[in-house]
């Protein structure tokens, strides 16, 4: 994975959201992100949703640090999106 675009804490979230919720699609991982699919772009953000909204809120429903590096992630999935496709 290309750990230039994100940070050693966005990395280890991701490969943490992506064994928990995609525990078949490890491969996903392996590749450089701007080589997934689209499919697979849209399997890791569905997934990165899941966890941020299961884990990145208060009881204010403010988000918290972990739900901000979540949040970060999202984003970096959907500048995925503007690359030209894989398929």
């Amino acid at each position: 994975m290309n750990t230039r675009k994100l940070s050693v804490e966005k990395v280890e979230l991701l490969k943490e959201v992506v064994s928990k919720y995609l525990p078949d699609a490890a491969r996903i991982l392996e590749e450089e992100p701007e080589k997934w699919l689209s499919a697979d772009r849209t399997k890791v953000r569905d997934a990165i949703g899941e966890e941020l909204a299961a884990t990145g809120f208060d009881a204010n429903y403010a988000p918290t640090p972990r739900g901000q590096l979540l949040e970060s992630l999202i984003d970096f999935v959907n500048r995925l999106e503007l690359l030209p496709k894989a398929n």
